[in-house]
């Protein structure tokens, strides 16, 4: 691990990589993808609060916007990063228990499924 989160920013060989509007709450290194959940306050809904960070060239993604509900709401946010996924793919949960497997190459969604 060659990079340090620092409330609301990456950091990499004393360089900047990213900085979000929201603290960071959880990561996950994939290969050279560095997956980035951010910490939302309660009166914030902001179901994009996943971010990509490629760490040998610093493009970034951020998670495509979800089709799988009708409205923003709080249960549409990201709560957690999950310890495994299938392959290339990196697993989400949300407050409304939903899994969402996403391309951690891209922030594209692959599929979605009700843990209800």
């Amino acid at each position: 691990m060659n990079w340090q989160i620092s409330g609301n920013e990456v950091w990499q060989h004393g360089q900047q990589l990213a900085r979000f509007p929201y603290p960071i709450k959880e990561t996950k290194q994939l290969g050279d993808v560095l997956v980035v959940l951010l910490q939302l306050p309660a009166d914030v809904v902001f179901p994009e609060n996943v971010f990509g960070i490629e760490l040998t060239t610093g493009r970034q993604w951020q998670i495509e916007s979800q089709r799988y509900y009708q409205q923003a709401s709080p249960e549409t946010c990201f709560v957690a990063i999950a310890p495994e996924a299938p392959e290339g793919l990196v697993s989400l949960s949300t407050w409304g228990e939903q899994m969402v497997d996403v391309d951690y190459q891209t922030g594209r969604i692959v599929r979605v499924e009700s843990l209800r």
